[in-house]
């Protein structure tokens, strides 16, 4: 996915995490066995999960932070674990457990959503005020019924009705068909000269 020759972010922050790894293996922080035959690769894409995730549960978090903390618990994971399978095992239940506490993030929001302390969905007393004082000025002003400005007539504001004739129907008689279809294209060039002395 590239776009104006740059890279997307994605793959630029996957790019980062595999410089990073690549680095350390160099440098020799990387313990000789199992650790050490792991690729950057791999390690670069369990790094950039772990950043996904912690993006999503912690989105007030600064970007660079949120890459420190995958690149921290990848290592940490790493450097602990008995086998590549485990540390595999270990990532992937870390990458479980942050879904899961997004996905209780996101059940207490919509929890707090449909709560009527909620300011953002009860009226507070002086909207309350308003809505009262409007019922009885209309009823003394006798409005039966507003009605939108941009549809002053009434009619326009009552839904449509469905059309008892099948659509299948309305097309095929609309087809041109009959004995003078000159006629028919003749009908608008007819009606141009009325619409523009209008």
């Amino acid at each position: 996915m590239q776009q104006n020759g740059m890279p997307s972010r994605a793959s630029a922050g996957l790019h980062h995490f595999i410089q990073h790894y690549r680095m350390q293996q160099q440098a020799g922080k990387v313990p000789n066995g199992w650790q050490q035959s792991t690729p950057p690769e791999d390690r670069g894409q369990l790094a950039l999960q772990f950043f996904t995730q912690y993006r999503l549960l912690k989105p007030e978090s600064a970007e660079l932070e949120c890459m420190r903390a995958a690149i921290q618990f990848e290592t940490q994971t790493l450097l602990q674990s008995t086998s590549k399978d485990h540390y595999i095992a270990q990532v992937k239940q870390k990458l479980i457990h942050m879904t899961n506490a997004r996905q209780q993030q996101l059940q207490r929001m919509q929890a707090n959503l449909g709560n009527a302390n909620n300011p953002m969905n009860a009226m507070n007393p002086a909207q309350m005020n308003m809505m009262a004082q409007l019922g009885p000025q209309q009823a003394r002003q006798g409005t039966p019924q507003q009605f939108n400005p941009a549809f002053p007539n009434p009619q326009l504001q009552r839904p449509m009705q469905v059309s008892p004739v099948p659509m299948s129907q309305v097309q095929s008689s609309m087809a041109v068909s009959g004995p003078n279809p000159a006629n028919l294209a003749q009908g608008p060039n007819n009606q141009q000269p009325n619409m523009q002395a209008n």
